[in-house]
C-alpha cells in the first residue's frame, strides 16, 4: 500500500516521459552555381516546401542575400531551389540556383551528392531526439526502486511437502 501511495505521487510530481525535439538542418553548397544556405526544420522535409530566405540560418546566391528556398518533389526525385534579388538603379536582377537530388536523401542523414550537378552538396544532419528528458531518467529509476522495494517486501512461504 505505502509503495503504491509514492508510486503515484512520483508519477504526479515527475509527470510523463518524454523524449526531446528533434530537429532536421539541411545544409546545401554549390560553389560553382553559387548557392549556399543552412535550414534548421522540425523534421524530415518530405512535400513541397517553400521557405522564405529570412527563415534560412543562413543563404546566398552570388554573395546575395536568398529571398526563398524551395524543396519540390517530383516522384523520387527532389529539387532544390535558391533564389536571390539584387536591386540596383536600373532595376532589379534575379539569381537563382538548383539541384536535383533523389528524394529519400533528404530523408536520410548523411552527405549526398547532386543527381544534376556534380559540385552541389547536401549535408542531411539530425539533432537531438536520441537522448530521453530527465524525467524519462526519473520515471525509470522510480520504477525500479518501486518494484526493488516490493521485491524485497515479499514474504517468503514455507512450501511442505507431505
Amino acid at each position: 500500500m505505502r509503495y503504491s501511495i509514492l508510486a503515484a505521487v512520483v508519477a504526479a510530481t515527475i509527470g510523463g516521459a518524454a523524449v526531446a525535439d528533434a530537429s532536421v538542418v539541411y545544409s546545401y553548397s554549390n560553389p560553382v552555381g553559387g548557392a549556399s544556405f543552412s535550414y534548421t526544420a522540425s523534421d524530415f522535409i518530405t512535400s513541397n516546401t517553400a521557405i522564405s530566405g529570412a527563415a534560412t540560418n543562413s543563404c546566398s546566391v552570388f554573395g546575395f542575400t536568398c529571398t526563398s528556398v524551395n524543396f519540390s518533389f517530383s516522384g523520387a526525385i527532389a529539387t532544390i531551389s535558391a533564389s536571390s534579388l539584387f536591386q540596383s538603379p536600373f532595376g532589379s536582377l534575379p539569381f537563382s540556383d538548383s539541384s536535383t537530388f533523389n528524394a529519400a536523401d533528404l530523408m536520410t542523414p548523411g552527405a549526398h551528392g547532386s543527381t544534376s550537378n556534380i559540385f552541389a552538396s547536401l549535408t542531411v544532419t539530425q539533432m537531438g531526439g536520441a537522448v530521453p528528458e530527465p524525467a524519462s531518467w526519473a520515471m525509470m529509476l522510480a520504477g525500479f526502486g518501486i518494484a526493488g522495494g516490493a521485491m524485497r517486501r515479499r514474504r517468503n512461504l514455507a512450501v511442505s511437502f507431505g
